[in-house]
């Protein structure tokens, strides 16, 4: 995407500096024919972006056919536009560039895939929560398309181009920033984020507010890369970071604290309710077992706390005990493993 961009702004760069130039016509044209070709490419770009953090699972064969419709349509209009005396996107007269009849479809054809990837970020909104801020993402995707409307008495993309590469420039920042913060193979918090989010919480609590604390970590991980690889334990660790993603609410915090960890912060309304959601995640993880069919079952440890206003230590503390809590839960969950293996 990045050198599409690139093409698409040395072009337009191009466009307007030979337009006036009646020996460099022919230079005029082809980069306009460039910039006509690229432009409604950065949409379907922007679209596969949002599928990759929504995970949505598109048909392929549809979405395919509906682009390559797209895209050689798009080709034929450019082509026939750039014609002598031809009126489809644009008409090309002394230098000058007036919208054609036709001007519409590529505005359709531009608008279309930032429509869909609109769609995709309505329909996942609390799947999108839980990572990300989705207003800022249907901003982001209304950007072009309120530019092409603006584009539709003008073909001369300067306010098109500016709202497409502005849309590109944040992709590119929200990237850089989630490098920053998500664990790269789950997609969750890491432990950074975590930390700062668990501050931000603490910092603004209220007295009658109570947070509750989980950290759980995969019993004999060890054993899973030693007997069949460490594909297949980042797999588990996938499907783990998947359960537990969603089983929590969108206000949630979710990360993967380090190796086979995970920590999850969340909001209780009671005290009950640290225990009822344990084993929410007990029961989510023994379902996957019963569904998925895989070679070993996943089993869990976990250590669960709540943190109240007058507990008053830091975020790092209350880790280290949840942290605490649950080795002592894996120890007892080995012992009982033991006693059943040899009763007395």
């Amino acid at each position: 995407m990045f050198y599409f961009v690139i093409v698409l702004l040395v072009s337009d760069i191009i466009t307007h500096f030979t337009k006036s130039k009646p020996n460099l016509s022919s230079v005029f044209t082809v980069s306009l024919f460039i910039t006509t070709i690229i432009i409604p490419s950065i949409g379907n770009f922007w679209l596969l972006y949002v599928k990759s953090i929504t995970r949505t699972n598109f048909k392929k064969k549809p979405i395919i056919i509906l682009t390559s419709i797209l895209f050689l349509t798009n080709i034929g209009f450019s082509i026939t536009s750039i014609l002598p005396g031809a009126n489809f996107y644009y008409l090309i007269s002394s230098g000058t560039v007036t919208p054609g009849a036709f001007f519409y479809v590529f505005g359709i054809i531009t608008s279309l895939p930032f429509a869909l990837s609109f769609i995709v970020i309505i329909s996942k909104w609390n799947v999108l929560k839980k990572k990300r801020q989705p207003f800022v993402f249907v901003s982001i995707g209304l950007l072009p398309v309120l530019g092409m409307l603006g584009q539709a008495l003008n073909p001369d993309y300067s306010i098109s181009l500016p709202s497409i590469v502005v849309t590109f420039l944040i992709i590119v920042l929200d990237l850089q920033n989630q490098l920053v913060v998500t664990d790269y193979l789950t997609g969750l918090y890491n432990r950074r984020r975590l930390a700062q989010k668990l501050n931000e919480k603490i910092m603004y609590m209220k007295e009658n507010t109570l947070i509750g604390g989980y950290m759980i970590d995969i019993n004999n991980f060890k054993l899973i890369n030693d007997e069949y690889g460490h594909n297949y334990g980042d797999k588990t660790i996938q499907d783990v970071a998947s359960i537990l993603l969603r089983l929590s609410r969108p206000d949630d915090l979710v990360s993967r604290f380090g190796g086979d960890e995970f920590v999850i912060i969340r909001n209780l309304k009671s005290i009950s309710e640290l225990r009822e959601f344990k084993h929410l995640v007990i029961d989510g993880i023994d379902e996957f077992n019963k569904k998925s069919g895989k070679l070993i079952t996943v089993q869990i440890g976990i250590g669960a706390q709540i943190y109240t206003k007058k507990d008053d230590y830091t975020a790092e503390r209350f880790l280290q005990i949840i942290d605490d809590l649950m080795y002592k839960n894996k120890k007892m969950i080995k012992q009982l493993s033991e006693q059943q293996k040899d009763p007395i």
